[in-house]
C-alpha cells in the first residue's frame, strides 16, 4: 500500500486493517491478555465522533432560525357561555351602542358569512407566512384567527389549503388585514373569511419571522389574544373581554327590542296588504 503521509513506506494507522493494528497499551483482558476487540472499539469511536458533530449542526441552525418567531400561549378571557350569547347579536347591533372595535375596510368573501369566537392573534412579516402553521396548530375549535399583515398589500396569506386545515381544526373563521387567494374555492368551502382584498401573489414559508398571540393592530384597532370577534355581512367588531361583558346586557336588550318591533311591523304589513273580504 502506498504511503499517504508520514515516512515513505508507512501507512497511517486509521487506514490499516483492524486486525493488523497493535492493541492500545494498558488495555488487558481478565488474564492480562490484550483484548482482541479493543482496536475495533477505538476505530468506531474515532469514526463516529465527526458524525456526531455534523448531526448537531442542523439542530443548532433550526434553533437559530426560530429566534425571530415569537410564539405565546393561547388565551381566552371570556367564558364559553358568554361567547355563545354573542352568537345571537348582529354586528350592527353592536354599532348602535359603540363604534369602538369596528375594523374598517374588512369585508366577508360571501353573503351570509357569520363568525363569533375567541381571538387568536397572528402577525405576519410578508412575504413570510410560515407562522400561520403555528397558529393553526396552537388554536382550538371555535377560535377566530385575526391576522395583521405587515408589508406588501398584494401578497395573499390565505388560500384553499389553509382554509381546509382551518375547517379540519374547527375554527369559527378568519379575519385578515391583507389579501386572500383561491377565492372560488374559499366561497365553496364556506369558512367565514373576512379580508381587505384579493390577490394571486402569495406568501412563502420562509420560517424566519412572525408573531403568535401578541398584540396586533388592524386599521388602528388594537387586537389582543383572548378578545372576541363578531362578524357578519356588515363587517367585524373586535371587543375586549371587559367591553364584551359590559355591553352584553344592553346588546341582548337591543336585540330583543328590535325583534319585537320587527314582528310588529311585519304583522302590520301583512294586515295592510291582505285582500279585502267580500
Amino acid at each position: 500500500m502506498a504511503a499517504e503521509s508520514g515516512r515513505p513506506g508507512t501507512v497511517r494507522p486509521e487506514l490499516q486493517p483492524a486486525e493488523t493494528l497493535p492493541p492500545p497499551t494498558g488495555f488487558a483482558g481478565s488474564r492480562g491478555q490484550k483484548h482482541p476487540f479493543s482496536t475495533h472499539l477505538l476505530l468506531l469511536l474515532r469514526r463516529q465522533q465527526p458524525r456526531r458533530v455534523l448531526l448537531d449542526l442542523p439542530v443548532i441552525e433550526a434553533k437559530k432560525m426560530s429566534m425571530n418567531k415569537h410564539i405565546a400561549h393561547r388565551q381566552q378571557q371570556l367564558s364559553d357561555a358568554v361567547i355563545e350569547q354573542y352568537r345571537g347579536i348582529a354586528a350592527s347591533t353592536i354599532g348602535h351602542l359603540t363604534d369602538s372595535g369596528y375594523l374598517p375596510g374588512i369585508r366577508p368573501l360571501f353573503d351570509g358569512a357569520r363568525l363569533v369566537g375567541n381571538v387568536v392573534t397572528v402577525k405576519l412579516e410578508l412575504p413570510d407566512g410560515s407562522i400561520l402553521r403555528d397558529a393553526l396548530l396552537n388554536s382550538l375549535p371555535g377560535d377566530v384567527l385575526v391576522i395583521e399583515c405587515v408589508g406588501d398589500d398584494h401578497c395573499a396569506c390565505w388560500g384553499e389549503l389553509r382554509t381546509l386545515a382551518a375547517l379540519i381544526k374547527g375554527l369559527a373563521g378568519v379575519v385578515i388585514s391583507g389579501a386572500v387567494t383561491d377565492i372560488a374555492a374559499l366561497r365553496e368551502h364556506r369558512l367565514p373569511v373576512f379580508s381587505r382584498g384579493i390577490s394571486a401573489v402569495t406568501t412563502r414559508s420562509l420560517g424566519e419571522r412572525g408573531e403568535l398571540n401578541g398584540p396586533i393592530n388592524i386599521g388602528g384597532v388594537v387586537v389582543n389574544p383572548g378578545d372576541i370577534a363578531i362578524g357578519d355581512d356588515d363587517g367585524v367588531f373586535i371587543l375586549s373581554a371587559q367591553q364584551a361583558s359590559e355591553l352584553l346586557p344592553g346588546l341582548l336588550a337591543k336585540e330583543q327590542a328590535d325583534h319585537d318591533k320587527r314582528e310588529e311591523f311585519l304583522r302590520r304589513l301583512d294586515r295592510d296588504e291582505a285582500p279585502a273580504a267580500g
